[in-house]
């Protein structure tokens, strides 16, 4: 059987491998749909960052 530690370590160097990328301690503050995408606008540590994006996913965790 295999850890949560390694699960999410193989997980994140897949999205990685793939384009894609995981934000902890993130919050998603808006999200706008348009024809090509979305585009998020992220808090990262007080820090907005917008993000382009042809899908989402949220991932809220053991604590929603």
């Amino acid at each position: 059987m295999t850890g949560p530690r390694t699960t999410g370590c193989r997980l994140r160097g897949l999205a990685e491998v793939l384009g894609g990328a995981i934000h902890r301690s993130s919050r998603l503050v808006n999200l706008e749909q348009g024809d090509d995408g979305v585009l998020a606008t992220i808090d990262h540590e007080g820090e907005a960052e917008q993000v382009a994006a042809e899908w989402v996913v949220g991932c809220d965790g053991v604590r929603s």
